[in-house]
């Protein structure tokens, strides 16, 4: 810095130029955004993921031939995928599959949106597109797999793609986001398959891992679908119960977290798009009553019957009245 300085000196140039010279501020941009990268990923944050998508646009707009743009561009499109705006993130994908056809990106930008169009946006013209491209440009890439049975019948496909999931899923059972792309998979199939005899236990295990991931929504979509369409299913009294009590418990959390994110409520969750707490407590009243009156017997009933004396109460007012019940009955 030293020498640069002296050199500008020499040349008459003023101190303007000379700091000028010295700051850098696309590198400044890019340390900035790994600074929050960092962050986000210790302990994510909706703040600094806002603050860090609006970095990701600056640096797109500012610099959109730089080797980091197509980086940053699939990066939000990962980003949207997390939030379901699968149009947004698709968007971006396209953005590199069309304007960055050169980068190391694309490869994986075909792929996505592939999976996107064949299991979020059900669009087979594009999917075929996307396919088409990826086994022309990679004929023996690492998804030639995924790609070569997009080909093949609606069945086939999904059945590959479970049976695949299923094995990521054995080797990292810890994997919230695989085990929610695996709910959503099964979801697909049970729609285009609701006669096949698969069909509700893959409903049943999609509902499964979306609780377990925060997704209320869907793993109640995914109960309903037995609890309405496979009347003999065994395990269906079960199903009942734990949409009952999804909905006074997780529910609720998960329509504020919609609202804080500004994440749209479309399909399935459209119902709930007004539903404030006392509403998914009346919804659950209801349910533990159609399950009590379908299954009085059953193992879990007279769990219904205690939740149903204490919905909307606080833990602690729960808590009290056991205790003084207790102290009557001694």
């Amino acid at each position: 810095m030293n020498r640069l300085f002296s050199l500008c000196a020499k040349l008459g140039l003023g101190i303007m130029f000379f700091l000028s010279a010295c700051s850098n501020p696309k590198q400044d941009l890019i340390e900035q955004i790994a600074a929050i990268e960092y962050k986000t990923t210790k302990s994510p944050d909706d703040a600094q993921m806002r603050s860090l998508m609006t970095l990701y646009v600056q640096f797109i707009q500012r610099y959109p031939s730089d080797k980091y743009t197509p980086v940053y561009i699939y990066k939000i499109a990962e980003v949207n995928y997390r939030l379901q705006k699968w149009d947004e993130s698709l968007r971006h994908l396209n953005m590199i599959i069309n304007d960055h056809s050169s980068s190391e990106y694309l490869e994986d930008a075909l792929l996505f949106a592939g999976m996107l169009y064949d299991e979020r946006i059900f669009d087979q013209t594009g999917g075929d597109k996307v396919y088409k491209m990826y086994l022309e440009k990679y004929p023996n890439g690492k998804g030639k797999a995924q790609a070569e049975i997009h080909f093949k019948s609606p069945q086939e496909r999904l059945i590959f793609k479970i049976e695949n999931m299923e094995k990521q899923l054995t080797n990292n059972p810890n994997d919230l986001n695989l085990a929610l792309s695996l709910a959503y998979t099964y979801k697909s199939y049970a729609q285009a398959n609701p006669q096949d005899v698969q069909t509700p236990r893959f409903c049943m295990q999609g509902a499964k891992f979306a609780a377990g991931a925060g997704e209320s929504f869907l793993a109640i979509e995914l109960w309903d679908m037995i609890s309405k369409n496979y009347q003999n299913f065994p395990e269906r009294p079960y199903v009942m119960f734990l949409a009952a009590m999804e909905h006074e418990e997780k529910a609720p959390i998960q329509a504020q977290k919609y609202r804080r994110v500004g994440q749209t409520f479309d399909g399935f969750a459209a119902y709930y798009q007004t539903f404030e707490k006392e509403q998914f407590i009346k919804e659950a009243g209801d349910r533990y009553k159609a399950y009590l009156a379908e299954y009085p017997k059953h193992e879990l009933a007279n769990d219904a019957k205690i939740a149903l004396q204490n919905l909307g109460k606080d833990a602690n007012e729960v808590v009290n009245s056991f205790i003084k019940k207790q102290k009557l009955t001694n």
